[in-house]
């Protein structure tokens, strides 16, 4: 065990002895300079890759609006400054905690002058989590979207959205008192106009990228931006099959294909957080197996298979195979997959959450000693000067606060200034106790 959060993430807690204010922080981040911008191939693969997944969630149920926010996230992708959000789950920005991480992102877009918020989501969650992927927050009310028996499973593999379970939900909320009168009234006739493109997108996971685009219309009105969520084991995912086409030397790939570097690359991050730990046998080989219902299993290194515990799962390790298997659904990439291939490869820059602030800079040193990897000069330099993550703060503001109720009465220049200014060193102060509560 760990005896405080001081000596556990040094890093952090330095940042958290700060005398700037949130507001200037996001804006040292935007004048950051970039050092490498990372793999220029990955790169342009992700901008494309990113470009298409927009374009197929915005579908022709919200008229021309796929093409526009296809241009504008791909254009956002591609420029080296661009820092996306890999905080959030993929779930309803009206949870306490994630809009104030939504607020955050529109702090650095006004500060970077960018006119699209881009959030690549954590798709794998389970919909019992505490952000609560399964609904919405109305007030401090939970309204959700599916049933409790479906909770054990992940935004990215669930059955689609029951609008209509919403619409009872949000009314037996007003009939509590949970509502009052006029808030009822706007978020049903907000909900009314919004539920068509809901119902025209496709999966969960596409409702949810939808809803989230009109709720920020709603929530955060006093700025011209787009907020984009998508995600991030999808993108990470129509990445790596972009790489098999047109970058099938890509140090990842090389990594995964050859015997003899795929196990360096196992022991080199082995104990890193949100990779693998043979120790405790935590974690999951780049990939999560999806069974037909949905649920999510961890797969091991079975000579040159990647297999489930169980064996239901097994996939050899070649082109053919794992381009089959993930175009099926049968793999997806996990965490360690995308923060290889967004992070190290590509050269992403992006904000995180709490822990991300130490243990991507705990991979990053892990691959740079590991001399045994395969890397060129170039690959090296990417993961060397690629960003550990940029701090993202998870505590519930309440100038902020209200979920889907903000509707009736929208975030606006006060209540963000009331956030920008207060110091980092407050703010990180009490998230610096959550993390120390994780290790005592």
């Amino acid at each position: 065990m760990l005896p405080d959060a001081e000596k556990a993430h040094p890093r952090l807690a330095a940042l958290g002895r700060s005398t700037r204010s949130v507001a200037d922080y996001y804006a040292d981040v935007a004048n950051d300079p970039v050092v490498a911008p990372g793999d220029p191939v990955s790169r342009r693969l992700l901008a494309r890759a990113a470009g298409s997944m927009v374009q197929q969630v915005f579908g022709p149920g919200c008229g021309d609006l796929g093409e526009r926010l296809r241009d504008r996230a791909a254009a956002a992708v591609a420029a080296p400054r661009t820092v996306v959000s890999l905080a959030e789950h993929h779930a309803s920005i009206t949870h306490p905690e994630t809009t104030t991480v939504v607020a955050g992102e529109v702090l650095y877009a006004l500060a970077s002058g960018a006119d699209t918020v881009l959030s690549f989501a954590g798709g794998t969650v389970p919909l019992d989590n505490e952000l609560f992927p399964r609904g919405a927050m109305v007030g401090w009310h939970k309204v959700p979207f599916l049933p409790r028996k479906f909770r054990r499973l992940s935004p990215v593999a669930c059955p689609r959205m029951d609008t209509s379970l919403f619409r009872d939900g949000l009314r037996a909320a007003y009939k509590d008192g949970h509502l009052d009168a006029e808030t009822y009234d706007e978020v049903g006739a907000w909900w009314a106009g919004t539920e068509p493109e809901i119902e025209a997108a496709g999966a969960y996971w596409q409702q949810i990228s939808v809803l989230n685009l009109r709720t920020f219309e709603r929530m955060f009105p006093s700025w011209s931006l787009s907020y984009v969520m998508l995600p991030v084991e999808l993108l990470t995912r129509d990445l790596l099959l972009a790489c098999l086409d047109d970058a099938p030397d890509s140090w990842v790939l090389r990594h995964l294909f050859d015997a003899r570097l795929r196990m360096t690359l196992l022991k080199a991050l082995d104990g890193v957080r949100t990779f693998w730990d043979s120790d405790s046998g935590k974690g999951t080989f780049l990939f999560w197996a999806a069974d037909d219902s949905g649920r999510l299993a961890p797969v091991g290194l079975d000579g040159g298979d990647l297999v489930t515990a169980d064996g239901t799962v097994r996939v050899p390790i070649a082109p053919g195979p794992l381009r089959e298997a993930m175009a099926a659904g049968t793999l997806i990439p996990a965490s360690s997959c995308v923060f290889l291939l967004l992070a190290f490869q590509t050269g992403l820059r992006n904000f995180g959450g709490l822990l991300q602030y130490d243990y991507l800079a705990e991979a990053r040193q892990r691959l740079t000693r590991a001399t045994a990897l395969d890397l060129t000069d170039a690959e090296r330099r990417t993961i060397v000067d690629s960003p550990d993550s940029f701090y993202v703060n998870f505590e519930e503001k309440d100038a902020l606060s209200g979920g889907l109720a903000r509707i009736a009465r929208p975030i606006g220049e006060a209540d963000l200034h009331t956030v920008g200014t207060e110091p980092m060193g407050r703010s990180i102060g009490g998230c610096l106790s959550w993390v120390d509560s994780l290790y005592n």
